[in-house]
């Protein structure tokens, strides 16, 4: 029996139940055609819940699933579905390697006999049918003209749990993994970190952190850049060729990061679409890198970027998001850190996180004010005076210098030149700056400051 052939309707014909099944199966091939030439890969799961407590009593139980599986059909857990649970008795577990779990559902017998009538609905063992349904009746209410209940019969799919060595003898069944489990002592736990196929970004709590993340590096990435935007101020004089590498870098940068934070808002965007703004990402990166192409491959042919697997969102993903934080971490600029410096009472203060303070790391002090340009560098060495916070009013009491700086008439390779702006090297080898690290945190003392000044730290990796 086909589906895809319209009925020939027409008059005296003998109404059989084969004409309405016919009717049904072929308003599910038309929704199978408008979906495979859409929406790539449109399989998987849509939304999860297993149950917490049946875990720890080392079973499989699923609360709810949706899902729609290779063949189109749409199952909703426990709307239209019900699921057997599964002991983790049978997973054949090893201390040290996980495994893989499966929702399956049997394929379709287009000869016939895909329904098996029982007392209820639960499930128990491997359904010997694609759909249960029970031997009573339920009393459907009249949506439309509010008439007397009618009794119906209605479908239930019928879903299996199945391990992964039970994978050679599932030939019958379409599967979707789910998850992963592995063993911790006498504990079962699902890896976090599984991306099972998918329908949407959201569906996967694992795949929308990678997401979020890759956004949070590119936008930050993108602040961090800011300072060489092609401002009104910028005077030829100034401009300096070099720089160009650091603004092509934050035109890539801000091109996408709207984009993948679109994508975080939405969460409903399937991760086809996902997968493929990231490769189209790692294209541009590519002009900054010098070990691979736009592809994502090296040149002796090795793939950095994987194709899109469905069925491996895992890899794939990891591997875009492994490049991805690799050039982000080295394009068109050294800076670890930038951090204003805010105003405190009477000093400029700001807290540093610990890992900025590498011996391999140079800071830069950034001054920024347009009075009296000329003056401000003998200014700042003569009369500023900086260490850590809790150490301020101590230093000022003994009238003693702070940190040591030297000034730069031209900025370090990586930060930008701005008018109005001045660079001073810190001393990160004098007893002061130690107090600094130990303290994470850095005060700034200026006696009568400009109105319109700020101040920035920049910290710069060594090499």
């Amino acid at each position: 029996m086909t589906a895809e052939a319209p009925l020939f309707w027409h008059q005296g014909l003998f109404l059989t139940p084969q004409h309405l099944q016919l009717v049904d199966w072929r308003q599910h091939v038309k929704l199978q055609a408008v979906v495979r030439y859409s929406q790539r890969h449109f399989w998987g799961i849509g939304a999860l819940e297993v149950r917490a407590d049946a875990l720890a009593a080392r079973k499989v139980e699923i609360s709810r699933v949706e899902a729609v599986f290779q063949n189109g059909f749409y199952v909703c857990s426990p709307d239209n579905a019900v699921a057997a649970a599964r002991s983790l008795d049978e997973a054949a577990l090893d201390a040290d390697r996980p495994v893989g779990v499966y929702l399956g559902l049997k394929r379709l017998n287009h000869a016939g006999s895909n329904v098996t009538v029982q007392q209820d609905f639960s499930l128990s063992g491997t359904p010997p049918s694609t759909f249960v349904a029970k031997a009573d009746p339920e009393a459907v209410p009249d949506l439309h003209a509010g008439g007397p209940p009618a009794q119906v019969k209605t479908l239930r799919f019928a879903l299996a749990v199945f391990f992964e060595h039970e994978l050679p003898h599932l030939g019958d069944f379409h599967l979707i993994q789910i998850g992963r489990v592995r063993r911790e002592s006498d504990k079962f736990l699902f890896d976090e970190g599984f991306i099972p196929p998918c329908l949407t970004l959201g569906a996967a709590p694992a795949l929308e952190k990678i997401v979020k993340d890759v956004t949070d590096l590119v936008t930050a990435r993108a602040r961090a850049l800011e300072d060489y935007k092609m401002r009104g101020e910028l005077t030829s004089k100034e401009f300096d060729p070099g720089y160009m590498v650091f603004l092509l870098a934050l035109m890539t940068l801000n091109r996408y990061a709207p984009l993948f934070n679109h994508y975080v808002e939405a969460s409903v965007v399937h991760p086809w679409d996902v997968y493929g703004a990231f490769r189209q990402f790692l294209g541009e990166l590519s002009t900054f890198a010098d070990d691979f192409g736009a592809l994502g491959e090296r040149y002796d042919g090795e793939k950095l970027v994987p194709d899109y697997d469905h069925e491996n969102l895992t890899g794939c993903f990891g591997a875009a998001r492994k490049l991805i934080e690799r050039m982000i971490e080295g394009i068109g600029t050294s800076i670890e850190l930038l951090v204003a410096l805010q105003k405190k009472d009477s000093y400029f203060v700001a807290e540093l996180p610990e890992r900025v303070f590498n011996p391999t790391n140079r800071f830069w002090l950034i001054v920024r004010t347009d009075q009296n340009p000329e003056a401000v560098p003998q200014t700042v060495l003569s009369t500023v005076k900086l260490c850590a916070t809790p150490l301020m009013a101590t230093l000022l009491v003994k009238a003693v210098p702070g940190v040591p700086l030297s000034y730069s008439k031209n900025p370090p390779a990586g930060l930008p030149k701005r008018s109005g702006t001045h660079y001073f090297l810190l001393d990160s080898g004098n007893p002061l700056w130690s107090d600094v690290g130990r303290n994470r945190s850095l005060a700034l003392f200026w006696d009568n400051p400009p109105e319109d000044l700020s101040v920035h730290l920049a910290v710069l990796r060594g090499k």
